[in-house]
């Protein structure tokens, strides 16, 4: 009898061990980003005072147009992303209807400066930005013909991840707490073993 209980009891220590680990494990992993891609919402405005906000958590636009009729431009914002996060926004145009050049900025503030611009020729075109996010956690997005009468198609998508640790400084708050908590787990299974030995 006296032997299946301490079986019994180095069993339930393990499972408690494992759990602690388990649910440590658990906390530290990062979460993976949700992806949410739209198809153009109608038609986005020619201007930034009349942009869209795309919704938080937008990471992408399939079947963008810009050029038909009077569309000569889009403008739109990426909105709720982390500041400091390092993204990568690429696009791929195609279908061109003339010989015109296509303009494709990004700004931290809708009517602000660009922060990097590209002037696209024409023909199926491959092209991307990389960056921080900037602490408003909004990256506006323009693009624009200078002439009306031309046509391209986009699909645009929008990734981000962390921003790698500059020194290692000691994590702070709840993972110190929830690592302390897993420490003292295991010396108090390592505590009742010893105690149900003697």
């Amino acid at each position: 009898m006296k032997k299946s209980r301490r079986s019994l009891g180095k069993s339930k220590s393990k499972a408690v061990t494992g759990g602690l680990l388990a649910s440590a494990a658990a906390m530290l992993l990062p979460k993976p980003a949700q992806a949410n891609t739209i198809n153009e919402p109608g038609d986005f405005a020619n201007t930034f005072a009349t942009r869209q906000d795309l919704a938080a958590g937008t990471t992408g636009i399939n079947l963008g147009t810009v050029g038909t009729g009077s569309d000569v431009a889009d403008y739109f914002v990426f909105t709720g992303l982390n500041p400091g996060d390092i993204f990568t926004l690429s696009s791929k145009f195609t279908e061109w209807s003339s010989a015109s050049a296509l303009n494709f900025e990004w700004r931290t503030e809708p009517g602000g400066v660009p922060v990097q611009s590209l002037s696209i020729a024409p023909n199926t075109f491959d092209a991307s930005f990389n960056g921080i996010v900037p602490l408003n956690g909004r990256i506006a997005v323009d693009l624009s013909f200078s002439n009306t009468g031309y046509v391209t198609y986009f699909d645009l998508n929008l990734a981000t991840q962390a921003a790698p640790p500059t020194n290692a400084v000691p994590e702070t708050g709840g993972t110190m707490m929830l690592m302390g908590a897993t420490v003292a787990g295991l010396a108090l299974t390592k505590k009742l073993r010893r105690k149900k030995k003697a």
